[in-house]
């Protein structure tokens, strides 16, 4: 494999469950993602739930259309997750709950 396959990925989000599970230390997707060249890698350490999951990407990725950083995208989506009542109560998506690898201060779009 080439390996500068991943060196023109700005951005990866892994919306899936334990996609950053271990954190620094770990063998998991986000580690391997940003060792592999890509700029910014999101994950969870958690399993999450499909529909905060996608209501958050949602909110994220219209953040970032929009000129936002990464770091005030991800802000950004978990208070349109709160702002969702049903979703309130869960904290998979929650900055407690997420392992970030690269600078949030980049802007994508």
């Amino acid at each position: 494999m080439d390996d500068t396959a991943f060196d023109y990925l700005k951005i990866v989000l892994f919306g899936a469950c334990e996609t950053g599970l271990g954190g620094d230390n770990a063998t998991n997707l986000v580690n391997t993602m940003y060792d592999k060249g890509a700029d910014v890698v999101i994950g969870f350490k958690v399993e999450v739930w499909n529909f905060e999951i996608m209501a958050w990407t949602e909110a994220f990725f219209e953040s970032l259309s929009n000129g936002d950083t990464v770091g005030e995208a991800m802000l950004i989506a978990d208070d349109y997750v709160q702002s969702i009542p049903s979703l309130r109560d869960l904290d998979t998506t929650t900055p407690n709950e997420r392992y970030v690898l690269g600078s949030t201060e980049m802007v994508i779009c």
